[in-house]
């Protein structure tokens, strides 16, 4: 599915190349009329200032489309790198995230805030998916394991072990969400050219 950059993207490479191919007709019809009137006869006596400075107009034409195409190219490079950066941030915010949950063997708040804080305009910059996992499957996880982590001094015997099996588990599904996030981002951490 094309995001409605890659649609801009498709469209302004489609204006240029109509830019340049128009470039080109016009060029090549100058160039078929300065043929025939030679061959006719009739510029054979103009002299080669005449005949060069024709030839200026279209050449400065064909060399504005090309500084314009790599100016675009640019941009669209540029945008690409921006988009990347911004993507990188919230998929680095969720590493960095489990991570520490890991590391430290329980959640940490100010890696949690710090998440919630990167990821805030997750739905605009990576899409409703990545949005929607980060949101319902992984915060929803850190917030469960937390609250678990709070009332495992609270209570004893066999709701303690299911307090520590469930935190376990928790723990467990964080560790294999890596694949999953690099699965995620893949398309989006991608800087093709």
């Amino acid at each position: 599915m094309q995001t409605d950059t890659e649609r801009i993207c498709f469209l302004k490479d489609a204006v240029t190349y109509l830019c340049a191919a128009s470039a080109v007709v016009a060029i090549s019809a100058f160039v078929m009329w300065i043929v025939v009137e030679m061959v006719s006869g009739q510029l054979i006596a103009a002299s080669a200032v005449t005949v060069l400075s024709g030839l200026l107009t279209p050449m400065i034409a064909v060399m504005a489309v090309y500084i314009a195409r790599q100016q675009w190219v640019t941009a669209r490079n540029k945008l690409k790198l921006d988009l990347f950066e911004r993507r990188y941030v919230i998929y680095d915010a969720a590493i960095q995230l489990i991570n520490s949950t890991l590391k430290a063997g329980r959640v940490q708040d100010r890696s949690r805030f710090m998440f919630i804080s990167k990821t805030r305009s997750a739905r605009f910059i990576v899409g409703q998916e990545i949005e929607t996992y980060l949101n319902e499957e992984l915060l929803s996880r850190i917030a469960h394991l937390q609250a678990l982590e709070a009332e495992r001094l609270d209570v004893d015997g066999a709701d303690r072990v299911t307090n520590v099996r469930l935190q376990s588990e928790i723990k467990s599904w964080l560790a294999n969400q890596y694949d999953v996030l690099m699965r995620l981002f893949a398309d989006q951490l991608t800087l093709t050219h």
